[in-house]
Order: C-alpha cells, then structure tokens, then sequence
C-alpha cells in the first residue's frame, strides 16, 4: 500500500463527500505535513552524509541541526547553512569559501584554521566561537551577534 493511500484514508472515514476528493486538491495541511516529512528526511540523510564524507559543494543546510558535529577538515564550499543549528560544531581546517551561515546559530563553534574566504554570516550567533589563524578574507559579519567580543588571530 502506497503512503499516499495511507494519508488519504482518515480525509475519506472524516470527509464523508467523495466529490469532494476527486477533482479538489489535497485537503489543506496535508501537502504541507509532507513537505515537511520530505525536508525533514532529506536533513537526515545530509547529515548522515556529513558525517561519513566531509563534503558538500553548495549544499542546501538549511535548518539542519548538526549541533556539537566534526567537521574538522570538511570541504564545504558554497554551502548554505541558514538558519542551522550548529553550535559546538567543530570546522577546524575546514574550507568554508562561500559559505553562507546568515542566522545560524554558531555558538562555541570552532573555525581554526578554516578557509572563510566571502563567508556570510550576517545575523548568527557567533558568542564564543573561535577563530583562531582562519582566513576571513572578505567575510560578512554584519548584524552577527557576540561578535564584538570574538578574538579573531589572523595567520602571519
């Protein structure tokens, strides 16, 4: 039995109007509810995937929770991490060009020795995160939040 004909089952016993469901578009919520099932399941296997092999040449991450995660040496570039969760993640050596982590939630991550070469991370939480000898070439930390108090020591 298809999974669509398991979601159908509970609109017909509730619906009781066949006319209703058959030229009319899904009841509403419905769609919605598995779009979000599909995004849900696609965020796991990304990190399942991040996990395993440390890279993602410009990746869709957004909203993934990848909080406390290695990605120590991962190659990452041009990835889109808006809106994730990713605190206590570990990008040492990572290369990070291009990455785009607006709104994320970056607290004590570790981006030592990364490459974050035009970077954007405009409006994250950067409170505690290290930078130690990263390259931030052209990065954006505009409206970033913890910023101030960052020390950022630039390789010699």
């Amino acid at each position: 039995v298809s999974e669509q004909a398991i979601i159908e089952e509970p609109v017909d016993k509730e619906g009781g109007d066949q006319s209703t469901t058959d030229d009319s578009p899904p009841v509403a919520g419905m769609s919605a509810e598995n779009e979000e099932e599909k995004v849900a399941s696609e965020l796991l296997e990304m990190q399942k995937r991040l996990k395993k092999y440390k890279k993602c040449y410009g990746c869709n991450l957004q909203g993934i929770d990848f909080s406390g995660g290695n990605l120590d040496g991962a190659d990452l570039e041009g990835a889109d991490f808006t809106g994730a969760n990713l605190e206590k993640t570990d990008f040492e050596n990572a290369n990070l060009k291009g990455v785009v982590f607006k709104d994320a939630n970056l607290k004590n991550a570790k981006f030592n020795k990364a490459d974050l070469y035009k970077a954007d991370f405009t409006g994250a939480d950067l409170t505690g995160a290290e930078f130690k000898k990263a390259l931030i070439d052209e990065t954006d930390f505009e409206n970033t939040i913890g910023y101030e108090s960052l020390m950022i020591i630039q390789p010699e």
